[in-house]
Order: structure tokens, then sequence, then C-alpha cells
């Protein structure tokens, strides 16, 4: 019988007032600590206060609490997580929207730039706003424990915030090269052939991705393949470990070896004028993930600054840990807001080429008339108006500008023979009207020779009308 602990009776002991039997308690190794908690190394029970545990003869329990039951009231760890956890849900529900904007197809589909690649920067996203979620949900019981280190929150939140590592790189990555393959497809869709096949740019394309889900994949392997017992028993030395240490290292090789590749779709994919240089969506969601991984490197080495650790400072966590692996999200989110779905860019860009060549067509249309008019001009053949002019001279025809029954002209001759108007017979219904018609025309051009005009006469006017 322990200090702590008093004689019930001859068979009994009694812990606050709680009776245990001593014959039972033996037996099944079970051990009354002065904790207010009764144990078998095995499993606990709490024993005290308003916890008061009935020990059967077959060792169960009746009435008990298990010593990992979230008891004490909600913490600021707890409090904020919860914070958290709904910022990522409000995160989750836009980036779906910004995947239902930017998932659309209006255009076939073509060799290299597949729909679902528009997708992944988006279901990465999703991936990481799940996790923020859980992680913050699992935070409420983390200081809620009687025994902290039999807790199993600290474990369940602890798995699910290194799990947003990967994503959020995956999603870094996967929106860097959405970009350059876009950069891409505005380039090829005004010239297909403007890259040549297997130029030294294909060939760092095919392994830039594999690049960096490599270093990716180990992040994710030496973080999250492991252990987690370690964590819940709190032991510094595991939680500090050698693997934790390379997590995070690799974390920031991936890192750098996605903004190596920014930098190389920046040199092969730069358009001219406004199309130029790197989104401003690409420098903050990088420097949101260096943040959180420069917190991953310390907190790998000091044990006081781990999220892992039950009683490190809320601010740290949440605000080095949760906030920017958040802000990289939210990021993301705005400039899918603002930018258009690709296709309909594409759609936009072909019709402004379009436009474009009509204008130019027209441009050369107007030259072509205004040299044709020069020339014509030049050659006499019309005036400063545009209007036709015969050719005086030679031809025979008369000039504009003298009169129509003027001497020396066939014209005049024909008039002064026949006067100036002649007789015609027209048939109009069967019967025959003769009326003056209108004096002949010159045609223009020809030489002295003329074309007769035929007009109606007023009675074949009097024989159209209707009754």
């Amino acid at each position: 019988m322990a200090d702590w602990t008093t004689r019930f009776n001859d068979s009994h002991i009694a812990f606050e007032g709680i009776p245990f039997n001593l014959t039972t308690l033996n037996a099944f190794n079970l051990t009354i600590f002065p904790n207010g908690t009764v144990s078998n190394s095995s499993r606990c029970w709490l024993a005290h206060d308003v916890y008061r545990p009935i020990l059967l003869d077959n060792g169960t329990f009746l009435y008990a609490d298990s010593c990992d039951a979230p008891i004490n009231p909600i913490s600021i760890r707890g409090g904020v997580g919860i914070c958290f956890a709904a910022l990522f849900g409000i995160a989750l529900v836009f980036v779906l929207q910004a995947l239902k904007k930017h998932g659309k197809s209006y255009l076939p589909e073509k060799k290299g730039f597949r729909l679902v690649g528009r997708r992944w920067p988006w279901y990465w996203a999703i991936a990481t706003c799940a996790l923020g979620m859980i992680s913050g949900f699992t935070a409420i019981d983390v200081d809620r424990a009687y025994i902290p280190r039999m807790n199993v929150a600290i474990t369940l939140t602890s798995l699910f915030y290194c799990f947003m590592m990967p994503c959020v790189l995956g999603m870094t990555w996967e929106m860097v090269r959405n970009w350059h393959t876009f950069r891409e497809r505005l380039i090829v869709d005004q010239d297909e052939f403007h890259f040549p096949p297997d130029d030294r740019r294909s060939k760092i394309e095919f392994y830039m991705p594999m690049i960096v889900y490599v270093w990716i994949f180990l992040s994710f392997f030496l973080s999250i393949m492991r252990d987690w017992g370690a964590v819940k028993r709190q032991d510094p030395s595991a939680i500090t470990d050698a693997r934790f240490k390379a997590s995070a290292i690799f974390a920031l090789i991936a890192l750098i070896s996605i903004g190596v590749a920014a930098g190389f779709a920046r040199h092969y994919y730069r358009p001219p004028g406004k199309l130029g240089g790197i989104p401003w969506k690409i420098p903050a969601v990088m420097g949101f993930v260096l943040l959180r991984i420069g917190y991953s490197l310390a907190n790998a080495w000091e044990f006081k600054a781990s999220p892992l650790r039950i009683g490190t400072e809320p601010g740290l966590i949440y605000g080095l840990g949760y906030a920017p692996v958040l802000l990289a999200v939210v990021a993301l989110i705005e400039s899918g807001r603002q930018d258009m779905n690709e296709d309909k860019v594409i759609i936009a860009q072909r019709k402004e080429r379009e436009k474009e060549a009509m204008q130019e067509l027209r441009e050369m249309d107007r030259v072509r008339r205004d040299e044709l008019r020069k020339n014509r001009i030049a050659d006499g053949e019309v005036d400063g108006h545009g209007f036709g002019l015969p050719p005086v001279g030679g031809s025979g025809m008369p000039s504009p500008l003298s009169p129509i029954g003027g001497s020396g002209t066939k014209m005049g001759e024909e008039k002064e023979k026949k006067g100036p108007y002649m007789k015609v017979d027209s048939m109009i219904d069967g019967a025959t009207v003769s009326g003056p018609s209108r004096p002949e025309r010159a045609v223009p051009g020809g030489s002295g020779s003329v074309e007769p005009v035929r007009t109606r006469s007023s009675e074949e006017d009097a024989l159209m009308q209707p009754n």
C-alpha cells in the first residue's frame, strides 16, 4: 500500500474515498499513482474528483474514463486551430470555384496541352486545404488530455501538419509548370513550328518534373513514413532526429528546383510586350512556402519550437506553420480569380490576329487603290475627283466641254441631217406607236461610234397605264 492510499478494510484500500480490492490490484498488476490514476503500464484510468471507477474481481473497470480523455478546457492552441480549420474550409470553397472556372475546355485538346494539366494546381490546393482543416480540428484536444503524453490528438494534428508540406510543394510546382505550359501554348498557337521538337528546351521539360517530384517524395517519405509513437510520447530525440532534418532539407531543394524551372520558363517562353516576365503569383506563393520550410528547418533542430511538441507557443505554430500555407493557397485563389480561362485567352488572341489581318488587308487595298488612282490621273483617264474623262482628239469623240451638236463631229453631222429627234416605231401590245426618242449618246473611248438610247413616248406611257 502506497503512502497516498488509506486502509478501507481488511481487503480494500482507498484513494480519495474510492475503494479498491487490494487482491485484485495485485493480481492484475494495477498501481494507484498520486496524480489520481490507476494503471498497469498498458491501460490507464482516472480515479479522482468526479471520476470514481468501480474495480470488479475480474479486473474490469466500470464507469471508468481513460487517462487520454479530453477533460480539460480548450486551450489557446485548440481555439486558434478551430479558426484556421474554418479558414482552410473557406479557402476550399474558393478553390473549387477556381477549378470549375479554369478546368473547363472550350477548344479541342492538343498533344502536350492536356486539360488535366490545368487542373493539377487546384487538385493539390484541395488536398492542402483538406489537410489543413483536419490538422486544425484535431488540435482541439491537444491540451485537453489529463495525461498529455497519452494524448493521440498530438499525433493526428502533427501527422496532417507534416503532410501539408509535400502537398503545398506539389501545388507550387504545378502552378509554375502550368504557367510555362500556357506560355508555350500561346507561342505555338501563333506559330506551330516556332520550337524544334528535339531541342534542349524539350529535354529540360521532360526531366524537370521528375527531378522536382523526386525531392518532394523524399521529403514526404522521411517525414510521414515513420513511427509516430515517439511523437505521442513526446520524445525530443525522435522529434528532432535525422529524418525530420533531411525532410526539411529535401523540401528546400524541391523549392529551389521549382525556382530554377520558373527561370527556365521565363528564358524560353518570354513573348514580347505585355506578356513578358513572371506573374506575381509565382514569387508570392514561393515566398510563403519558403517561410514554412524555414520554420521546418528551425524546429528540426530546436525541440522547443517544434509544432510536434505539446507546450510550444501557439504563435510560432500558427504564425510560421499554418499561416504561410494558407496565404500560399489564397495567393493562388486570387490569381485564379484575376486570370481568364486559358482557352478563352487563346480564342481572344485568335480574334485579335484576325482583326489585325483584316486591317492589314484593308490598308493594302487602300494603298493599291490610291496608287491606281494616281496612275490614272497621270495618264489623264480621270480627273482629280475620280470621274472618268474620255480622251480628247484623235478618236473622233467630242470634248465634254464642247456642245453636243458642234461642228466637226460625226454626231453634229447626223443631227444636222436628221434633226434633233428621230422617229422610231415601237410595238407595244400589238399596236404600233410612233414617237420621238432621246438623242443618241456617244460611247466613251470609242472611235466616233454612237449608241442609240431607247426611251418611251407619251403614247407608250398612256398605253402602259392600267385601266
